[in-house]
């Protein structure tokens, strides 16, 4: 999933405590990749992804 086109979808449902623990993972994912890749990658809310990017992308759901 990670050598081609992929997105980190970053879930918005449930309550505040799985919606923090969302933003944490969040948040642990992408300092991760940059500490590696040295660069950022593609992050979106769950209702930003469109309909043509879950036909082209690899989707990488984070959620709480």
């Amino acid at each position: 999933a990670f050598t081609e086109r992929f997105i980190v979808v970053h879930g918005t449902g449930g309550d505040d405590t799985e919606k923090s623990a969302t933003s944490a993972w969040t948040s642990v994912f992408l300092t991760s990749w940059r500490r590696v890749h040295y660069g950022d990658c593609v992050i979106k809310y769950d209702y930003e992804v469109t309909d043509q990017e879950i036909r082209t992308s690899n989707l990488i759901l984070i959620v709480g």
